[in-house]
């Protein structure tokens, strides 16, 4: 086993429901001082909370394609859905931030996209951190390739 292996559980992000928590309540209060009808305010606000009660659930990894945990050795990418069903996927696409890691995975015996958004405390640190390093070399790698066969 490689020191870049990973084997973690995801878990569901306070940090995650807290953005998405206020931006919903700041799209309340602008909707409170806004000048349109009481009615208009109303049904807006009945529609954000509409919309808030759907995301609650993609939030908690609810959901049976809700991504709950990842494996990643030095040649493969395994993803376990909530449903317990695990994939082989390939990465596609990939950012890397501080405070936040968003990956792009498509299956390799199913022709179906996933794509997980990683905060700082859906892992654990060091696996948080390994991930990071990780991902932020397989993209300088990616870089280096492309300027060797030009």
């Amino acid at each position: 086993m490689s020191v870049w292996a990973i084997n973690t559980l995801i878990k569901s992000s306070s940090k995650q429901i807290a953005v998405v928590c206020a931006f919903h309540v700041l799209a309340v209060v602008a909707i409170g001082v806004a000048y349109i009808p009481l009615w208009a305010k109303v049904l807006a606000i009945l529609l954000l909370v509409f919309m808030f009660w759907l995301s609650w659930r993609p939030l908690k990894l609810q959901l049976s394609s809700s991504i709950v945990a990842l494996v990643v050795d030095d040649e493969h990418w395994t993803i376990t859905l909530n449903n317990g069903q695990r994939l082989r996927v390939q990465l596609q696409i990939w950012a890397v931030w501080r405070y936040l890691m968003v990956l792009d995975f498509r299956a390799k015996d199913v022709n179906s996209n996933y794509r997980v958004l990683i905060w700082p405390d859906s892992l654990k640190q060091a696996d948080y951190r390994r991930l990071q390093v990780r991902l932020r070399l397989a993209g300088t790698e990616r870089k280096l390739r492309l300027l060797e066969e030009v």
